[in-house]
């Protein structure tokens, strides 16, 4: 076995002379003017600067996905009344239009033949299962009497089910009356921001009549640039200017910083909360 073994000698250093310095009366260093040379200090006068670094970043005011909305039918039919303008404001459950649905009366008129005619099917099914139990009918009588009752049942669910979702006034029509028109309700309170449909015109569910936008919840989407990535954290605060309302700047915090670069535009977003108010400027 062969062991390589590496040795360096450490040579004795000429030993470096160096000014003294000197100590006065406090303690403190005092450095004559050749000393101060050797280590290059250089004396300036005293003055304010900023230490902070400030970025600039472009954006838009938005609000969260759940505040707006917007309203259609969920069934073909034909308006018959429009209740607001553009620029309206509504309150959720208003009546915003009225529609004329032959599909919407056929669906009531389904769903109380089907309650009358589940009372027949309810008592079949028990009087066939009284008489199967003194072995009276035959087997097949008695499921079928079961099954056509059961399949009732669940066509009355799906149908009350789509009623209500239509908005449908159940007890009413319970009650043997039927509503000629479909009434499209406000799902949330807001102002009108767009009205695309005209009195008489057919309307089915991919088109949309009304849209509706709740600005109580603002907040600020801002796109920072590549140069400036890793410089912004949740919980800072920035400031905000506005062009359309004025110089008057407002206060903001970042709640969350984008992971993603984009591809177009080298940015990423910061989403920002701004005070409520700033939508009533």
């Amino acid at each position: 076995m062969t062991v390589l073994v590496s040795c360096t000698v450490k040579k004795e250093s000429a030993p470096v002379k160096t000014p003294e310095t000197t100590n006065d009366s406090n303690g403190a260093v005092v450095l004559n003017s050749k000393q101060s040379q050797t280590i290059q200090i250089e004396l300036g006068k005293m003055e304010l600067r900023d230490l902070s670094s400030k970025i600039t970043a472009n954006g838009y005011l938005d609000v969260p996905p759940q505040n707006k909305a917007a309203i259609n039918t969920m069934i073909t039919g034909y308006v018959q009344k429009l209740n607001f303008l553009v620029g309206d404001m509504v309150q959720k459950g208003d009546v915003m239009a009225e529609l004329a649905s032959m599909e919407y009366v056929d669906l009531q008129q389904q769903y109380l033949e089907l309650m009358a005619r589940i009372v027949y099917l309810e008592e079949d099914y028990e009087r066939q299962k009284r008489l199967r139990a003194k072995d009276a009918v035959s087997q097949k009588t008695f499921l079928s009497a079961k099954v056509a009752f059961r399949a009732a049942e669940t066509s009355i669910k799906g149908m009350s089910t789509k009623l209500k979702m239509l908005g449908a006034n159940m007890a009413a029509l319970q009650a043997g009356t039927l509503e000629e028109l479909l009434h499209l309700k406000a799902p949330i309170s807001g102002s009108v921001t767009k009205a695309s449909i005209v009195l008489g015109q057919h309307t089915d569910p991919s088109e949309t009549i009304y849209e509706d936008v709740n600005t109580d919840h603002l907040h600020l989407e801002l796109q920072v640039y590549e140069k400036d990535i890793g410089k912004e954290k949740k919980g800072q605060k920035v400031w905000v200017t506005i062009p359309s309302i004025g110089s008057e700047q407002f206060r903001g915090e970042v709640f969350l910083v984008g992971k993603y670069l984009t591809a177009e535009k080298r940015s990423i977003g910061v989403h920002v909360h701004v005070p409520d108010d700033i939508g009533s400027c």
